[in-house]
């Protein structure tokens, strides 16, 4: 007996009506992140060394600031970067790829980059909706990144 209930706790699934039902390891809290939050975003110009034109440069409003380094969630069309060579690494867009921050003229509020916790086992594709929870940090510097980067990025299921 002493058995049987050592498995029952450990497996933490209890038997409700004929369906069995399993206490999930809870996740860690996070605060959901909105593309309306990030459009909040202001940019200003710059210039740039080495740049034939003015650079924008975000101004990110307290709201924003306030997130930066807690753990976040946010939904969007994945836009994998084979360029890179990574696939821990890929874009995040409020819009589908046709309608981009590349193609589509949209701002650099509607992309981030996503650096993946673990490289998956399934890559993305171009589109899927998935929902990704990390922790934010905002780039006013690194033009080599997006305004807004996922780090130890991991899909939530």
């Amino acid at each position: 007996m002493i058995g049987l209930q050592n498995i029952q706790k450990t497996i933490k699934c209890i038997c409700v009506l004929g369906f069995l039902s399993c206490n999930r390891v809870s996740e860690p809290p996070s605060i959901p992140l909105t593309w309306n939050m990030l459009k909040k975003t202001t940019f200003i110009k710059k210039e740039m060394v080495g740049s034939p034109k003015p650079v924008d440069f975000p101004l990110f409003p307290a709201e924003m600031k306030a997130l930066e380094g807690k753990l976040v969630r946010m939904t969007g069309y994945v836009i994998p970067v084979e360029e890179t060579g990574d696939d821990a690494v890929l874009v995040l867009s409020a819009v589908p790829y046709s309608s981009c921050f590349f193609c589509g003229g949209a701002g650099p509020e509607t992309i981030m980059d996503v650096r993946l916790k673990t490289k998956t086992k399934k890559p993305f594709k171009k589109d899927d909706t998935v929902t990704f929870r990390g922790q934010l940090k905002l780039n006013d510097s690194d033009l080599m990144f997006f305004n807004y980067i996922l780090e130890n990025a991991e899909p939530v299921l």
